[in-house]
């Protein structure tokens, strides 16, 4: 994919480096006692799985998270589905211990191909995802089982119906191309310009994907542009699914920079400064999870003064094993 890269992406060319390393937590310290890990937020809790309601025999991933924290949608493999991958989402009437519902397959926007990578825009109103389906670079036929990964979106009228989708639309060739776009993540950007889609591109060995890096595309006047790299991927590394903070300042992602699949995150003062060096997600160590357990695919969700982080734990590889977990931490900016 000839993606252009720039120095600065985002379309910035001035700014300074956002220098905003965590303080040193203590790991071992009881969840119960907050610990201040950053300007802005506590340390992250220990993390949970989402449980046996969600969580299957078969592999979840990339969760995702409406803006009222009441629809989980994510990715699975699961009997009864349309294709390899389908799109499911979960409903739970409240955030204050409520559980979560047996998911549902999401009508319409499913087909017989892989459907992956669900995300949301922050209004509700749209749904971004990856699909194999055909597209505007290739066409499925007895010779071509399936196409390459493709960026897709999906209009609802309804923020509150969960099964009120449209038929998607291909975001177009200005951001995808004949290789594999996939894991979007929407930034409306209200306060420095137009809507940016951060996506990770990708190599596919038989049917994983291997190596990836992070790029970012505009949408102006209707059409999504030619995608910039972000400058936080590691050209030794694969950095995949990137997950921004409603408010632009934060960017997570996962890599296997430091020889295992883990989280990372970027963080940069304002719209207009460069990303900082990305540095680990540290969680406190359990008895049945260590510093370096393989954590993968995250999701950063916003409310008040609380923060949830979806992630992937289990098998990195294609196949079974993979489940939804989930960790949380109080803000201390509670905007929206």
């Amino acid at each position: 994919m000839k993606h252009i890269e720039l120095a600065v992406a985002m379309g910035l060319t001035t700014g300074i480096a956002w220098s905003c390393t965590d303080a040193p937590v203590d790991l071992d310290r009881s969840i119960g006692e907050p610990v201040l890990a950053s300007g802005r937020s506590f340390a992250w809790s220990a993390p949970v799985t989402l449980g046996e309601r969600v969580n299957s025999a078969a592999t979840e991933q990339q969760p995702a998270l409406s803006k009222d924290g009441l629809s989980l949608y994510f990715a699975s493999n699961r009997s009864g589905g349309l294709g390899g991958f389908d799109m499911y989402v979960a409903q739970r009437a409240c955030t204050d211990g409520c559980t979560w519902d047996t998911p549902e397959i999401v009508p319409t926007i499913n087909t017989v191909f892989p459907d992956i990578s669900p995300s949301l825009s922050r209004d509700g109103h749209q749904l971004f995802f990856a699909s194999q389906r055909s597209n505007e670079h290739c066409t499925v036929s007895p010779t071509i089982l399936q196409c390459d990964r493709d960026l897709w979106v999906s209009y609802r009228e309804d923020v509150n119906n969960d099964f009120g989708w449209e038929e998607p639309v291909n975001l177009g060739d200005g951001i995808n191309s004949s290789e594999q776009e996939l894991a979007p993540s929407y930034f409306e950007n209200d306060d420095a310009g137009p809507p940016q889609l951060f996506f990770n591109d990708g190599v596919v060995s038989g049917t994983a994907l291997i190596a990836g890096d992070i790029y970012v595309s505009q949408l102006v006047n209707g059409v999504w542009g030619s995608p910039s790299k972000v400058p936080v991927s590691d050209a030794l590394a694969s950095d995949q699914r990137p997950s921004i903070s409603h408010d632009g300042l934060e960017l997570y992602f996962w890599s296997d920079r430091s020889g295992a699949s883990l989280l990372w995150i970027a963080r940069r003062g304002s719209l207009n400064d460069l990303w900082s060096e990305p540095t680990r997600v540290e969680f406190p160590t359990t008895e049945t999870s260590d510093r370096n357990t393989p954590t993968i695919q995250p999701f950063i969700h916003s409310h008040g003064n609380s923060e949830t982080l979806l992630f992937v734990r289990g098998t990195v590889g294609v196949g079974t094993g993979r489940d939804l977990w989930m960790s949380e931490r109080s803000r201390i900016d509670g905007s929206e």
